[in-house]
């Protein structure tokens, strides 16, 4: 029983942090610094008493079990005080916040003094029902302010897809690493068995193993919780290591090496693939963190930008192997900009001075300068498209919400103004080649809607809701069909590109994302955030005729029309001969 109690002092300990309090409480998702010395204090005596505990656990007594307890339970209500939590989380306080933080303070200032003043009468049984009753409590709790902010849907998205794109595309390699890692550990529970004689160089030699385990995680997959899960790991494999060697250990070191397994970086295992399975068709001639990309067959030039970068890219098609030139302004780690090929001309929006930058193609430098003011708080990506048709640049900025107010603008190249405001915030926008219009998608929460813009009239000219999570488009121009891909089912919706319709679906890989055409071929490409795949897929038939393995997260394809792709990802830029020429 003892050992329970510990456990819980333990566990509170690693949940109750920083990270947890602030997603909770914190409008911005910061605490200052003395407060946060504070949690980890806090933090670290749970985990200290609860070791103790368990050390110590034949020498104490139920009063002094309780005594303890009812100390830090008291202590949780005085930091769910108005006077501490809110300041600390810099939250505002609402008639709604104070309930709460009201309602926490008596209930654990009430429940401590109840423990220590009445410990000669409860049970043990009694107050692990209490602490198990109070974990329920608090994730119920969670789960409703989660909801109440609207956020829950997409964080379970979120999550779901980090967890997809992490594992999903390397399964085989998983599956090998989790065997080896399973027949390490057991013979390692097998031979450093705790005799007394041995105890120190076991205890030493395990927490050494553990500790460097926990670094090389800390450092890949979980970058933010690095003190935390080392010392995680290091307390599970000490204290397995004082079990015999039976089902319990056993079930310890298989835990051990499954999160392991899951926690090692895709990226890693990626590049072993390549290495194992190499591919001719396939060529990694960057490495960065990548989004978009355009090509200019006309000066042989490769454009980038994404997050990993700070200024654009531009690679020579023929000379991959040589260092790209750099734009002489900073683009902030912008992730989006639109390219008119005919005044050879770049167009990228810098959130952190507010304007749209107009950059030679050539020199790599800027011309121009539009001042763009979004509302505050809209502080994710800005697409941006160029409507050969009509002159302008659209640059809309992604939100959470659908409508938002000033969150797209249309900027008049001539003039080199804004000439008009638009109250949506699409996640996806793709300009008609030839005609006058805008395809505005949205996909936030359960929100899930098309929108052709007309940007003549300067005004909605029709729209469509689907009953599916939508991502990118494509336009299809020898059939008129606008292309939108739905990661979740694996397919492609075919719409008709001017009603609407559903046409039909293409079959892909599962997390399809996004798609480029070419038309000389009649072929369909598309890349998944998931499955690390390059599909290939004929038009004629809507079939899949050849897939390539990449990475994870790939993001952006161009093409040069000689059967060349080129494809971003997170951690790379590829070129994949598609066609089998040259």
């Amino acid at each position: 029983m003892f050992i329970i109690v510990g456990l819980l002092f333990i566990v509170s300990g690693f949940i109750l942090n920083e990270w947890l309090l602030a997603a909770l409480f914190s409008s911005d998702g910061l605490i200052v610094t003395a407060h946060k010395i504070v949690i980890w204090f806090v933090d670290l005596c749970l985990i200290g008493t609860g070791l103790i505990v368990i050390k110590l656990r034949r020498s104490l007594t139920k009063e002094i079990i309780f005594v303890i307890t009812g100390a830090f339970i008291i202590i949780a209500g005085i930091l769910f005080t108005e006077k501490f939590l809110p300041i600390a989380l810099d939250t505002p306080m609402t008639g709604q916040n104070r309930t709460f933080f009201r309602a926490f303070e008596v209930y654990f200032i009430a429940t401590g003094l109840f423990a220590i003043f009445y410990r000669r009468s409860i049970k043990f049984e009694s107050i692990l029902r209490f602490g198990i009753s109070g974990l329920f409590c608090f994730a119920l709790f969670s789960v409703y302010v989660y909801y109440r902010r609207g956020v829950l849907y997409n964080a379970l998205i979120y999550f779901g897809s980090l967890l997809g794109i992490n594992l999903i595309g390397t399964v085989p390699e998983r599956l090998i690493i989790f065997v080896v890692i399973i027949l390490i550990l057991y013979q390692l529970s097998t031979r450093l068995a705790l005799i007394k004689k041995k105890r120190l160089v076991s205890n030493v030699f395990a927490g050494i193993i553990t500790l460097l385990i926990g670094i090389y995680l800390s450092n890949t997959i979980l970058r933010n919780l690095p003190i935390m899960f080392a010392s995680f790991l290091l307390i599970l494999f000490l204290l397995s290591m004082r079990l015999p060697f039976t089902k319990r250990r056993k079930i310890v070191s298989t835990a051990l090496a499954g999160l392991i397994t899951i926690s090692i970086s895709a990226n890693g295992l990626t590049d072993l693939h390549r290495v194992l399975l190499p591919d001719q068709a396939v060529t990694r001639f960057a490495k960065g963190n990548y989004n978009n990309l355009a090509i200019d067959m006309d000066q042989d030039a490769l454009y980038a930008v994404g997050h990993g970068i700070n200024h654009i890219h531009a690679y020579n098609i023929n000379a991959l192997n040589e260092s790209p030139r750099l734009s002489k302004m900073e683009t902030g780690h912008e992730a989006f900009f639109s390219y008119n090929a005919e005044a050879k001309e770049i167009y990228i929006y810098i959130r952190k001075t507010q304007q749209l930058d107009i950059v030679d193609a050539a020199s790599l430098t800027t011309k121009q300068s539009i001042p763009i003011q979004f509302p505050p708080g809209l502080k994710e990506d800005t697409w941006i498209k160029w409507s050969q048709p009509t002159g302008y640049i659209i640059a809309a900025a992604e939100s959470g919400n659908k409508v938002v107010d000033k969150a797209t603008v249309v900027v008049s190249r001539k003039q080199g103004k804004v000439v008009k405001e638009i109250p949506l915030s699409p996640m996806n926008i793709l300009v008609h080649p030839a005609r006058p219009l805008l395809y505005m998608s949205f996909f936030q929460g359960i929100s899930n809607e098309i929108i052709i813009y007309d940007l003549e009239a300067l005004s909605i000219s029709n729209q469509t809701i689907f009953n599916a999570r939508m991502d990118r488009m494509a336009f299809l121009e020898s059939v008129n069909e606008l292309l939108v891909t739905i990661p979740t089912k694996s397919l492609i919706y075919r719409l008709d590109a001017d009603t609407l319709a559903l046409k039909g679906e293409i079959k892909s890989s599962f997390g399809v994302r996004t798609m480029a055409v070419d038309a000389k071929r009649n072929l369909l490409l598309t890349v998944s955030l998931v499955t690390n795949i390059l599909d290939v897929i004929d038009l004629d038939t809507y079939q899949s005729i050849k897939r390539y393995y990449l990475a994870p997260w790939l993001r952006s394809i161009a093409l040069d029309g000689s059967g060349n792709a080129y494809v971003s990802s997170f951690t790379s830029l590829f070129r994949v001969n598609y066609a089998q020429e040259g």
